[in-house]
């Protein structure tokens, strides 16, 4: 292991470091440690860059860490005053939050002294004051959240490259209600890949796709590669243009949503790719280090991706993120009864990230599938460049990072790598909600107490936070070759029920999961069944009795879902049976 350096280290000292290592055959135990000690270095350097602005908002944040109250007023705030679109109301929100909850202390003095102010005089004049608070809370989403207007996304991106960074462009407002909405965010999409100033577009397939079910799993797909192939055509044959007039192919990536739409995301992904006109498309997809199953789906694409080179196609693009959606995931499988998808623990979590790594550079892998480290975790990112270093090969392994998010470590990671891609979530207008429900989402995620981002304010090597932080992470490459790697859901109906214990507490029968093939399997086959059989007579029930003939006549019932078949035939009541009906009625009443 190389000794830590004593004084700031150098950016280029570090970069020759890195250089040093390939070829050393460093043990695992020497490759942790390495990444441990430039982790260090790495941390020194962000913390020296930092400029005013930057610590300033660092100071802001740190105290809304130790602000809850503070954390639960701006989500409200975000959350209910800005859906507002009538000032009047937008006025009485804010002013009841402040009533109720009080201005957050992680604010200064002259901000908890204006929003006090708005409080009782905003009931005087909303139309004047609201659009002042509006534009101020706009402001502060601009660190995260970029225009996507179409007159102004260009200057933002513009902006972006003169920064030295790669701009990811993501729109935001995933959730669509129709086929319609769905075509006029696939344009979207189209016109962000013609651009000669976009390096990289993210996608989600829920944005595309507004019909989208697990119980006709096919049909979606053949819906998803109907939109992925008009997508990746134009990305295809569409460039980059840096600032230095080197030309680049445009990125497109698939993002990886909830658990529900791995499967689909893979298969469409792999169905569009395999297409002889887009064997030479080097496309990229996400895989979710908090999900156990992705450790089977890297090894699906793997393999898949290394047919697809012997054929002659290009390597695809893999983005290893630990996962963003694990309180809808909590919830979700509360809501139906089913075991949580993701890990139980963040240890479990870290340790999964590191297996992928792992397993993504090891047996010449990244000749098929290229990596990019996710991260805003410094030992994360550490251990990316030194496992790098070590492969000897620096063009297969990228970094990415979020906008707005350690914006000095940014920089530094960029200087040592050579580059960064910037997520960049975009929003117009309109679906400003989307802007306030990502940057809720990611609220929540870095105010976690296990989350890093939660830390990162005090940072500082040598320290007992930073000792901690090192020790979480030589404990996940500890474990990384022993984390658990199959689904942890494991319903299965094809299995014979458990009768219920009649003494037992009442327990709801969870739905069943249609994410497990084995479900889909099982229902498709009740499904043939009922297709193959004969239609049934079903008649009236009268007086216990069923009727199959007589009344007036027979009838053939239809299938809304099979047009033309007759999966049954049914009894048409006359009034000799209502009669009947009503005599066993009138006797009934009797007991």
């Amino acid at each position: 292991m190389l000794p830590r350096m004593d004084r700031m280290p150098d950016v280029s000292a570090l970069r020759d470091r890195l250089g040093s290592l390939h070829g050393r055959g460093l043990s695992a135990v020497d490759a942790v440690a390495e990444a441990a000690t430039l982790a260090a270095d790495l941390q020194r350097l962000a913390n020296a860059g930092i400029t005013r602005a930057e610590a300033k908002e660092l100071a802001v944040l740190a105290r809304l860490m130790e602000d809850p109250a503070g954390r639960v007023f701006t989500t409200a705030m975000t959350d209910q005053a800005l859906r507002a679109r009538v000032p009047k109301r937008v006025a009485e929100q804010l002013a009841h939050l402040v009533g109720t909850i009080g201005a957050p202390r992680y604010l200064t003095g002259f901000d908890r002294l204006q929003l006090r102010a708005f409080r009782r005089l905003s009931g005087l004049a909303p139309k004047l004051l609201v659009p002042a608070v509006l534009r101020r809370i706009k402001g502060e989403m601009g660190r995260y959240v970029i225009d996507g207007a179409p007159a102004r996304v260009g200057a933002e991106l513009h902006a972006m490259l003169r920064r030295g960074t790669h701009p990811n462009l993501n729109q935001l407002g995933e959730a669509i209600l129709g086929e319609q909405e769905a075509e006029a965010r696939l344009a979207r999409y189209l016109d962000a890949v013609r651009r000669e100033d976009v390096a990289a577009v993210s996608i989600k397939i829920s944005s595309i796709a507004s019909q989208l079910d697990l119980l006709a799993f096919d049909a979606s797909v053949d819906t998803l590669a109907d939109r992925l192939r008009r997508l990746f055509h134009t990305a295809h044959g569409s460039r980059f243009v840096d600032l230095d007039g080197t030309v680049h192919p445009t990125l497109v990536t698939l993002d990886m949503e909830e658990y529900r739409d791995l499967h689909l995301t893979l298969s469409a992904f792999e169905r569009v790719l395999e297409e002889e006109e887009l064997l030479g498309f080097a496309a990229g997809i996400v895989l979710q280090a908090y999900l156990p199953d992705s450790h089977e789906a890297q090894r699906r694409l793997v393999a898949w991706s290394q047919r697809r080179v012997a054929r002659g196609g290009a390597p695809i693009r893999l983005r290893l993120v630990k996962g963003a959606n694990l309180a809808m995931e909590r919830v979700d499988a509360a809501v139906h009864g089913w075991k949580q998808a993701p890990y139980a623990t963040k240890a479990e979590v870290d340790a999964s990230f590191k297996r992928m790594v792992h397993y993504g550079v090891a047996e010449g892998r990244l000749d098929a599938v290229r990596l990019a480290v996710a991260s805003h975790n410094v030992f994360d990112l550490a251990y990316g460049l030194v496992v790098r270093a070590l492969v000897g090969a620096p063009e297969h392994l990228a970094f990415e990072m979020l906008e707005g998010i350690s914006a000095s470590l940014r920089r530094v990671v960029r200087d040592v790598a050579g580059d960064v891609l910037i997520y960049a979530p975009a929003v117009v207008e309109d679906e400003l909600q989307s802007a306030i429900a990502y940057l809720i989402r990611r609220l929540d995620e870095n105010t976690a107490p296990e989350n890093f981002l939660r830390h990162v304010f005090e940072l500082e090597p040598g320290t007992p936070a930073w000792e901690e932080q090192e020790r979480r992470f030589v404990a996940a490459c500890r474990d990384a070759a022993t984390v658990a790697a199959g689904a942890r859901r494991d319903q299965d109906r094809r299995a014979e029920p458990v009768d219920p214990d009649p003494d037992g507490p009442f327990v709801n029968e969870p739905d069943t999961d249609w994410t497990l093939p084995h479900n889909r399997a099982w229902v498709e086959a009740i499904l043939a069944r009922w297709r193959e059989r004969e239609p049934v007579v079903v008649g009236p029930v009268v007086a216990g009795e069923e009727l199959t003939d007589g009344g007036a006549g027979v009838e053939d019932g239809f299938d809304p879902g099979r047009p033309g078949a007759v999966p049954y035939r049914w009894v048409k009541a006359d009034e000799a049976l209502l009669e009947r009906a009503l005599v066993a009625a009138r006797d009934g009443a009797a007991a």
